[in-house]
């Protein structure tokens, strides 16, 4: 374990502490940790990415954003890389085996997971989100992590890449809200939380990949969001770390992974929590039931996903998976915006683990792009047939019938968003 302290730990050129307690070393951007790793031997630091990559922050009607820019930045030309402790070292070995983000294609013990999936026949280049974020009551043997993911490979060789926010005191030593990432180049035989291993190239001089995020959403009230996009390079193949669309904190070089050297087949948004030794289902999202309100339960806004250079993907058609205990929910709202995104946004609601609540209807709300008098429901989307004013309207599918009725107020919980009209399916 020494040895490890010593492999992770470089001579710093300067030290400093955050308010949180962490100390941080700047070093030379050429001599992280990361670059001894054994297959990035002749790898060549990428100093920013692509400018495709990079765009101006944009953010939902009703929301703001975590703050960043919190920390005292390191000098030019170094990094700030978290100091690895031995007891962080005992704890991130003592969680590896239990910890998985994966949990797509199969059940694992103890953990419960709620997410939507996308898998076609596509390659997709990298997925970004917009995620509201909480400060969750979360048991020091528990996690709850909110996250988008890339995936690709069989499941003996895996290679997938995690990114979003959780509240996780075994890894972390607190229960701060943080950034959070994990990887593996080859079903677990290696990778890491953030910067626990040799993998991840820090780039950016005051961001790293467990900052803590404040403020964070209240029930009811304010609603703070994390911008997060995982994106390969079209140049040099790596997977950039993006917040806020303009802080590029840094990248898994491409020789990490033995399966997403280009691109990867699925992707996936939504939470995961892991119950413990006491079997009890952690809280995810916000703690609360989804109930037609944003700023009640936690969500996933601007969902996208990229099948190539400046080429984003809004992902209607998804497989939805909702953990067998029961006790969470997931609620899938598709709200076309022109101005949010491509062409839309899709905005699966994280889910509560501390109630349960009668089951409501499903809805779906989607922007009347046309004047309409008929509508039709296809996959989830609705086509406009004749001419109409434009307004709020509520369709009710029950017992092979559809009830149409104009609804003078917008749905509960759409805020401005609603004023521009949309059609509520329940």
């Amino acid at each position: 374990m020494e040895r490890q302290l010593k492999i992770l730990n470089k001579p710093p050129i300067k030290t400093f502490v955050t308010k949180e307690g962490e100390t941080i070393d700047c070093i030379d951007i050429n001599k992280q940790p990361s670059l001894d790793h054994p297959l990035l031997k002749n790898h060549k630091v990428q100093r920013r990415p692509s400018s495709h990559i990079i765009s101006s922050p944009t953010y939902s009607p009703t929301s703001k954003s975590v703050i960043f820019g919190l920390r005292e930045p390191c000098p030019l030309g170094t990094v700030p890389i978290p100091r690895v402790r031995k007891e962080d070292l005992i704890r991130a070995k003592s969680i590896i085996n239990d910890f998985s983000l994966v949990g797509m294609n199969g059940e694992y013990p103890g953990h419960h997971l709620v997410f939507v999936l996308v898998n076609d026949l596509d390659t997709k280049y990298g997925a970004e989100a917009h995620l509201s974020c909480y400060n969750l009551t979360v048991p020091q043997d528990q996690f709850s992590v909110h996250k988008l993911s890339i995936e690709n490979g069989p499941d003996a060789h895996l290679s997938t890449i995690h990114a979003g926010w959780g509240v996780h005191p075994t890894l972390n030593g607190d229960g701060l809200t943080r950034l959070i990432t994990f990887w593996t180049g080859d079903s677990f035989r290696n990778g890491c939380f953030n910067t626990q291993c040799r993998g991840f190239v820090q780039t950016h001089s005051e961001v790293t990949t467990n900052y803590p995020l404040s403020p964070t959403s209240t029930y009811g009230g304010d609603t703070y969001e994390l911008v997060v996009r995982v994106e390969q390079d079209n140049r040099s193949r790596n997977w950039w770390l993006v917040v806020r669309h303009d802080i590029a904190i840094g990248y898994w070089p491409s020789e990490l992974f033995a399966n997403l050297a280009d691109g990867a087949k699925r992707v996936s948004w939504g939470g995961e929590g892991f119950s413990g030794n006491a079997g009890t289902c952690p809280p995810m999202g916000s703690g609360h039931m989804p109930d037609g309100y944003y700023n009640h339960a936690a969500y996933f806004g601007q969902i996208n996903y990229m099948t190539g250079r400046e080429t984003k993907q809004i992902p209607l058609a998804v497989f939805e998976h909702v953990d067998k205990s029961k006790v969470y929910r997931l609620k899938n709202d598709r709200i076309i915006r022109k101005d949010m995104g491509s062409s839309g946004w899709l905005a699966p609601r994280g889910l509560s683990a501390t109630a349960r609540g009668p089951q409501s209807p499903r809805r779906r709300l989607v922007r009347i792009t046309a004047p309409i008098k008929l509508a039709t429901l296809v996959g989830g989307l609705v086509q406009t047939k004749a001419s109409h004013k434009q307004g709020h309207l509520r369709l009710r599918l029950g017992h092979g019938k559809v009830g149409l009725t104009v609804a003078p107020k917008p749905p509960p919980g759409l805020g401005k968003v609603a004023s521009e009209g949309f059609v509520a399916l329940a």
